[in-house]
């Protein structure tokens, strides 16, 4: 790992990461200080083999350029930065002409596109602009018909996406801003075709290929499941793939295969180059070769949309290539640093992107731990005949027969285990360099994985070939009904494998903590593991263990200092009343029948919030239920626990109470018929909250009672959600 190339781009990274954190109002100051460093960097170069101290500086001032150079580069990519872009003139804007930029999905609810803002409708002109959007049509026989290069008249506004209002909910709005887009809208019959597309360049093209072989793959005799499966292996296409398929393929740890990644851009270029055999292997006829292998890997990955796992795959590979067309030795660090330094400089954004960052740590893990592990076991054979004869001479011709058969069986077997060892280490050394990936964006691990992996990806190769032909073959007779019967069979088996896998005890483990500080001190771990793997110094090692033993410490002092914990919650969503009391590792979630029946929507704004404060075991109690028990007391609409007594209020209240009730809250949900001064005639409260579902205008309303007679509120539409201490 002595290349520059791997030298450079950490501190790159840690440029790029830097600008998300450290914000500056002025582009020209890290410019001007690269500009300058980049100046010293060359005066140092000079002097480098004269003073050992001038090689220190050098060194110093090469971490410190690329990190600058990082930092600038994700700063003037930023666009918010340009004075051009659509969100500044979102207030204003009433209609905008918009290109479109990607194949639009279909969903059974709308269809999903992502637009170019082109230009923006201002009161009195129309000002040019730049930026992306996200626009959601409801499906009719227009929207249908839309595809990339669509120039549209949309005659209503953008929107700016909103922050998530609970607590560790995922950010949808970060999510989307790193992929530079900043704004959306719901379109129902309020846009207009402007111009169909008649683009000609390379990604009209392979948009088009990519719908002409998902037309192909629905047209076949397949299963859905098994089409959704095929789209997914072979062009990066998930949207028809059902949630109980990719859950199953999770569990069982090969979520890899449903996506383009390096395995399958392996299998191309070896596929490829096996196709080639007849070229030779002449140095001019290399070169022919090697550009021919270039040109399908990125034509297969720009079928897949370049998604960051196909674009890193093919820019390795190609690198590999290279070399091999120039009979050169290649250094899998080298291209793993130079095909990484290509896509962030092509788009620092990418660093982001959780598909980025397993992909290449994957890639890493493989490449540095596989072999120490491997080497574990020895696999190397024995020779029984010259043992035979050592010991007890020239055997005779039964015992040279019996001894020669057991001699082809035992290297068989060896032969057998080696290669299972051999996959097994691959999936175990790539599993261990993305764990705090998975664990810190999932919070899951996947125990069977090793079973899947060594019972799926060896046949892999086999499964993406039968379906590259099953597409070629499929107007040709009973050749293309043996590919779909083949390719059919294949992903039975592949299912029989994930569906016994995910059924085993304890598949998958759920609900792990890992917050940002044991993230990172994870990835300390796994890159320190890999610099002691491949160069033996102890210091890593030590490293390595000093950062294993923080994590074990803080995760330690994290769930004692949780077993004490007391706190409740009003969750900000429309579907109605979600409440949840926590005391330790255990809670209750009080909510409306309905949401208790749609646990995914439930899930999505809970389920962080619990694991991040390790909560083991949670109660579903519906809003009409009663509870009693040592922590919370529960009647219809009353709930006490610790000092908290709280009144819930769903539609209009009697006035005929001659005392009146003292409550900590009163929480106004479903739109309830009631004035701000008919709770004071009834209850003596301290706080409002005003839950989501509620009619904005209605809440207003009470808003506005509250701040004339002096009532503290919160508005979890407005404020989030309601977080209060016991």
């Amino acid at each position: 790992m002595n290349s520059a190339i791997v030298k450079w781009i950490f501190p790159f990274i840690c440029g790029i990461l830097l600008e998300g954190v450290v914000e500056t109002q002025h582009e020209s100051v890290p410019i001007i200080f690269c500009a300058l460093c980049i100046a010293a960097f060359i005066v140092c170069l000079r002097f480098t083999y004269r003073h050992k101290w001038v090689r220190r500086l050098c060194m110093v001032l090469t971490i410190v350029v690329s990190a600058t150079f990082g930092y600038c580069l994700a700063l003037l990519e930023s666009p918010l930065r340009s004075h051009y872009h659509y969100s500044h003139y979102i207030p204003s804007a009433d209609m905008y002409e918009v290109m479109v930029d990607n194949m639009p999905t279909h969903t059974n609810k709308y269809i999903k596109a992502t637009v170019k803002v082109n230009m923006a409708h201002l009161p009195e002109e129309w000002k040019t602009v730049n930026g992306k959007a996200i626009l959601y049509f409801t499906i009719d026989s227009t929207s249908k018909t839309l595809q990339y290069g669509d120039v549209l008249l949309i005659k209503t506004k953008l929107r700016d996406i909103n922050a998530p209002k609970n607590p560790y909910e995922f950010d949808y709005k970060k999510y989307l801003s790193r992929k530079k887009i900043y704004g959306n809208a719901y379109i129902s019959n309020q846009y207009s075709i402007v111009e169909k597309s008649n683009r000609r360049d390379i990604k009209t093209i392979v948009y088009k290929l990519r719908q002409s072989m998902i037309d192909i793959v629905n047209s076949t005799s397949l299963t859905v499941q098994e089409k959704g499966i095929a789209e997914a292996m072979l062009l990066g296409w998930d949207e028809n793939l059902d949630e109980d398929t990719q859950l199953k393929f999770s569990n069982a740890g090969i979520s890899h295969l449903l996506c383009v990644s390096g395995l399958h851009l392996g299998i191309i270029a070896t596929m490829t180059g096996w196709c080639l055999f007849f070229i030779g292997n002449l140095p001019k006829r290399r070169i022919i070769k090697g550009c021919i292998q270039i040109m399908v890997l990125w034509l297969f990955a720009g079928i897949t949309g370049l998604a960051p796992s196909a674009s890193r795959a093919a820019t390795m590979f190609s690198l590999v290539v290279v070399g091999e067309m120039f009979l050169s030795r290649t250094n899998i660090y080298n291209n793993l640093a130079t095909s990484a330094l290509i896509l962030l400089v092509a788009d620092p954004y990418l660093v982001y992107d959780i598909g980025f960052q397993l992909s290449y740590f994957a890639v890493i893990g493989i490449a540095s731990l596989q072999p120490a592990l491997y080497n574990l076991f020895s696999f190397s054979n024995k020779n029984w005949i010259e043992t035979y004869y050592n010991k007890n001479g020239t055997p005779s011709v039964i015992v040279y027969t019996f001894l020669t058969i057991w001699q082809w069986i035992s290297n068989a077997a060896r032969w057998l285990a080696s290669k299972i060892w051999n996959f097994a280490t691959v999936s175990i050394a790539a599993q261990l360099a993305v764990t705090p990936f998975i664990l810190y964006y999932f919070n899951q691990f996947p125990i069977y994985f090793i079973v899947a992996n060594v019972l799926i990806v060896p046949f892999a190769g086999i499964i993406l070939a039968t379906a590259i032909l099953m597409l070629i073959f499929h107007n040709i007779g009973i050749i293309g009904q043996i590919f779909e019967y083949l390719f059919s069979k294949e992903i039975t088996f592949i299912d029989w494998i994930t569906t016994f896998t995910s059924k085993l005890p304890y598949a998958s483990i759920e609900g792990i903590y890992i917050d940002e500080l044991m993230f990172g001190l994870s990835i300390i771990t796994i890159l320190t593991l890999v610099l002691w793997v491949g160069r033996k110094w102890k210091y890593y090692l030590y490293t390595a263990l000093l950062s294993l033993s923080v994590i074990v410490l803080y995760g330690s002092y994290i769930k004692i200092s949780t077993s004490s914990q007391s706190k409740w919650t009003v969750y900000a969503t429309s579907k109605g009343l979600a409440m949840e009391v926590m005391s330790g590792n255990e809670s209750w979630f009080i909510t409306d029948s309905a949401l208790l029946a749609d646990s995914k929507q439930a899930k999505y704004f809970t389920d962080n919030y619990r694991t991040r404060h390790c909560i083991y075991k949670t109660d579903n109690i519906s809003l009409d239920d009663t509870l009693h028990n040592d922590i919370i007391y529960k009647n219809k609409l009353f709930v006490a626990f610790g000092n908290h007594r709280i009144g819930i209020i769903t539609q209009s209240i009697n006035n005929h109470n001659s005392q009146k009730l003292h409550l900590s809250h009163i929480i106004v949900t479903h739109n309830a018929e009631v004035s701000i001064s008919e709770l004071c005639n009834n209850f003596d409260f301290d706080t409002l909250i005003i839950t989501s579902d509620n009619y904005h205008r209605k809440a207003k309303r009470w808003i506005d009672e509250c701040k004339a007679l002096g009532i503290p509120y919160h508005y979890t539409a407005q404020d989030g959600a309601y977080i209060g201490k016991q």
